[in-house]
């Protein structure tokens, strides 16, 4: 028992080490900011927090005998009394309370994988944009809300499966150590058994993620976005952007606004385009076949201008004519360049539009697939978690396991990066460039799951 419980102090010692450090480090490079911009001094901004961790070890130091009151351990007779009480009746096992046993065993490591992974999230990212912050004085509310609304996305592509890889191994792990596992096959419990309320915790998982990000997410990651711009003094940006049906609306802070079927990103073009503005004298009607931009300028290819006076109305025939729109190319630029602000449906009219204005959305059609594969994604993380897991010899080595468990989700990461490029370059079609990864280590991880012994 003792072992086990200088195990958990270890563990938990290591997490707040790191927390600790990462912390002082955004701390030190806030002071290093300030001191560039000369509203601190540069001796006390470097020497500030390499001072204060000097002074709390010295305190250490010398009265060694202090300690920390924690909650204390409960005796071991306490806890063969707890484990007495938890013990079936029957030699038979109770598979319900068996699944709801090994999932309290999981849930804690997964919430605290959770708050550890966004915890360093925040931190890195605030380390490259401190230095717009300070630039721009963008509030602190600001701030907050940047990560309140960035923080989203970020948990559904990378976060949650590395929280399902690393809760995983190391319950494992210590359910190995504490011979739990033994103790369920000695009761007739096999591995697939065990394996299936984990996996269904991790296919809810992926289920419950899948739906937010289909019903909730798009309209999140467009107010990171706004927030971001806010951080980066970017300036005139669209107040408002929706996708309609087939069309975009944008209604920019110069009073226009704008409504077109596609936009072209690479070649700075937009097809079937209407501007209207009713916020001046004389009302203006703008309606372009084509609108491109380039050297600074758009240029109308086909289209015409109507004007409408008190008096009169005027129309004007353009053609290749260079027209003076008060917004830049980065007002469209903007908006739904990120397949992650779409849902499916939406994701797969926008894609249906630019196929019939001529383009080739590949990389579009990559990502469409790889939503729709995203609820077995994280099942299939959660099952090479588990099989790998048990299929080292030294599953009692917490750290060792979690390293190894860690290092084949990166792989499977790579392979999917890899065939997802290999999609948006027509080298696959995007469907094979989605499934593929995830047929891979299916099969690879079907073959180990058969060498295992129940």
């Amino acid at each position: 028992m003792r072992k086990r419980e200088k195990g958990s102090v270890k563990g938990y010692a290591f997490l707040i080490s790191l927390i600790v450090i990462l912390v002082s480090y955004m701390f030190l490079i806030y002071n290093e900011t300030l001191a560039v911009e000369g509203k601190l001094n540069p001796a006390f901004s470097m020497w500030s927090i390499p001072s204060f961790f000097f002074l709390g070890t010295l305190y250490f130091l010398i009265f060694p005998k202090r300690e920390i009151k924690l909650k204390p351990f409960p005796s071991p007779a306490q806890e063969k009394k707890e484990i007495e009480k938890k013990r079936f009746k029957r030699t038979s096992i109770n598979f319900h309370l068996m699944d709801r046993y090994l999932l309290r065993s999981f849930i804690p490591y997964f919430l605290l994988s959770l708050l550890a992974i966004s915890s360093l999230f925040i931190i890195m990212d605030f380390a490259q944009i401190v230095e717009e912050i300070t630039r721009n004085k963008v509030s602190l509310k600001v701030v907050f809300y940047y990560y309140l609304f960035s923080l989203p996305k970020n948990l559904y592509d990378f976060i949650i499966p590395l929280c399902i890889l690393s809760s995983l191994g190391i319950g494992i792990a210590l359910l190995e150590k504490n011979r739990e596992i033994t103790a369920l096959k000695a009761l007739g419990v096999s591995f697939s058994r065990i394996s299936l309320s984990l996996l269904a915790m991790t296919f809810a998982i992926g289920i419950i993620s899948f739906l937010f990000a289909e019903i909730y997410l798009p309209e999140i990651n467009q107010k990171g976005e706004d927030y971001r711009d806010m951080i980066f003094g970017k300036k005139n940006l669209p107040k408002f952007a929706r996708l309609f049906g087939q069309d975009t609306y944008v209604a920019s802070d110069k009073g226009w606004i704008y409504k077109y079927r596609t936009f072209d990103k690479k070649n700075l073009s937009i097809i079937g385009f209407e501007g209207f503005n009713f916020s001046q004298k004389p009302e203006i009607f703008l309606l372009a076949r084509e609108i491109y931009f380039a050297d600074g300028k758009w240029i109308v290819s086909e289209g015409a201008e109507r004007k409408i006076f008190e008096d009169r109305i005027e129309f004007k025939k353009l053609e290749k004519d260079i027209y003076n729109l008060p917004d830049g190319v980065e007002v469209f630029s903007s908006i739904f360049d990120n397949p992650s602000n779409l849902n499916l449906v939406k994701l797969k009219r926008y894609i249906s539009n630019l196929k019939r204005a001529g383009y080739k959305p590949y990389s579009w059609e990559v990502k469409l697939w790889q939503k729709v594969f995203y609820p077995f994604f994280i099942l299939l993380i959660g099952f090479i978690a588990i099989v790998f897991s048990f299929s080292f010899k030294s599953t009692h080595q917490i750290w060792g396991n979690l390293a190894r468990i860690l290092f084949i989700g990166l792989l499977y990461w790579i392979l999917i990066i890899f065939f997802g490029k290999m999609g948006e370059m027509q080298m696959l079609k995007p469907f094979l460039a989605a499934f593929s990864p995830n047929f891979l280590f299916m099969i690879f991880g079907l073959y180990y799951y058969l060498g295992i012994k129940d």
